[in-house]
């Protein structure tokens, strides 16, 4: 019991006095937008999977394309390489430099020639 309450209380006076913690920042990171859109041959490729990676192909930043295929990504000032992909489509990567709000228009994906052609699922009982 005495354990307890001593554990509640320091709890307790942690959150409260240490809950503002300042970092120490020595420059102004301004965050740039690149956006476009992802598709296939004559269609949108919804939901697909747009990453921006340092050069060192370190992920920076990333997510999904909307129900239209379009995706904003925000990064830091720098070179970057934009990769775009989904499944059963070859990746296209595109090497970018964020110095402003860029949009970088279509990224069309092509089919990938290493499709599975069947799946058979079995079970014993």
């Amino acid at each position: 019991m005495k354990t307890t309450f001593t554990y509640n209380l320091f709890m307790i006076l942690f959150f409260c006095f240490f809950t503002h913690v300042y970092a120490q920042q020595t420059e102004d990171v301004r965050q740039v937008t690149v956006s476009g859109r992802v598709k296939e041959a004559n269609e949108s490729l919804p939901f697909a999977n747009i990453a921006l990676l340092g050069i060192d192909s370190t992920v920076v930043t990333g997510g999904a394309t909307d129900e239209k295929g379009l995706f904003a990504l925000k990064a830091p000032v720098g070179k970057y390489i934009l990769r775009a992909s989904f499944i059963g489509y070859e990746g296209v990567e595109k090497e970018i430099f964020l110095d402003r709000d860029i949009q970088v228009g279509d990224l069309v994906l092509g089919a990938s020639e290493h499709m599975l052609s069947d799946v058979v699922v079995t079970a014993s009982l």
